[in-house]
């Protein structure tokens, strides 16, 4: 049977769902696009795309939270 992991970073509340940061990890500024999204969003996406959600959670890591999903296929 066929698998699929996605890990995304959770949209905070009131946060957007979409953003630029600008970084300087290596000695000069330089902009990434992020996009963040909800758990239901995600089980939405994974259903639409004919999948079975086996594994469903919210991680913290440090100030973050990530949505991990594995999907089946049918």
């Amino acid at each position: 049977s066929d698998l699929l992991y996605i890990a995304v970073k959770e949209q905070k509340p009131e946060g957007p769902a979409e953003e630029m940061k600008t970084e300087n990890d290596y000695g000069y500024p330089y902009e990434r696009f992020f996009s963040y999204f909800t758990r239901e969003e995600m089980e939405g996406h994974m259903h639409t795309a004919g999948l079975t959600i086996v594994y469903a959670d919210v991680k913290p890591s440090g100030s973050l939270r990530w949505i991990q999903l594995i999907g089946q296929k049918a």
